[in-house]
């Protein structure tokens, strides 16, 4: 997410503290978060430019199983936190944590890396926290991003998350036509379950899926082909295609 506008795609709603402009997202207050619409499985890697301008800003991003968190200092199970506190970058696991002094006044770049059993958040000025932690085996992940200022705005410049897939109870249905020498072939496809559809050409379906769903095709995952002849008089083939999406890029594709 660039953060030139709020992104009703990617964030469940824009918080009552939140605002942009010139291209930044500003966190006011205390407790200020926005979460991810989607759970995230198999959660890899989240990046973020930030400012760092005021002595306790306090930007956060938070992974976590629960879709209704809320904010607060300190080690919490379900959770694990990646935050300045002040002049001192933390990370809070479910259990314990660890930290490091970071004070400079600056534009950060922050890149928070997620296994199975640990995590670690780099940035480009103060060097890497790492923590041993067991939440990033968990499918079904949201993201949060907000800060919790003192007083003033936090400035977040962009975000974004990688991920084995996204999940979605609904995707939408979208219709594709598609011309093969023997007449046009009308798709509609319904992208919240898994049905058959006809084509000579899956990359046409594929280009036409991402720019339905503003995706680049790289995007477009979980499409199961099954590659069978449905008529003898026609070069068409039958394509199973599911509602699951790839996020091989930043969350502002999902």
């Amino acid at each position: 997410d660039d953060f030139s506008s709020f992104d009703g795609s990617i964030w469940e709603s824009q918080c009552s503290g939140c605002s942009y402009s010139d291209g930044y997202l500003y966190v006011a207050g205390t407790d200020m978060d926005m979460r991810t619409a989607l759970t995230m499985d198999e959660l890899t890697n989240i990046g973020g430019g930030l400012v760092k301008d005021d002595a306790c800003s306090d930007h956060f991003v938070v992974i976590s199983t629960l879709d209704d968190f809320t904010w607060s200092w300190g080690s919490t199970t379900d959770s694990v936190k990646f935050v300045w506190n002040c002049d001192w970058k933390y990370i809070y696991g479910q259990s314990n944590s660890v930290s490091e002094s970071c004070s400079t006044y600056t534009e950060y770049v922050i890149s928070i890396d997620i296994s199975t059993d640990a995590v670690s958040f780099a940035d480009d000025i103060c060097g890497t926290l790492t923590l041993s932690d067991t939440l990033g085996a968990s499918d079904g992940l949201y993201v949060y991003v907000g800060a919790d200022h003192d007083s003033g705005s936090a400035k977040w410049d962009w975000l974004s998350i990688t991920s084995g897939s996204s999940s979605s109870s609904n995707c939408g249905s979208y219709s594709y036509s598609h011309s093969y020498g023997y007449g046009t072939v009308a798709i509609s496809f319904d992208l919240g379950t898994e049905n058959d559809y006809t084509s000579t050409d899956e990359s046409s379906i594929t280009s036409t899926m991402a720019d339905t769903l503003g995706l680049s095709t790289s995007n477009i995952g979980s499409m199961s082909v099954s590659s069978s002849a449905v008529a003898t008089s026609s070069s068409s083939y039958t394509w199973s295609v599911s509602c699951e999406i790839t996020a091989s890029g930043d969350a502002a594709s999902l």
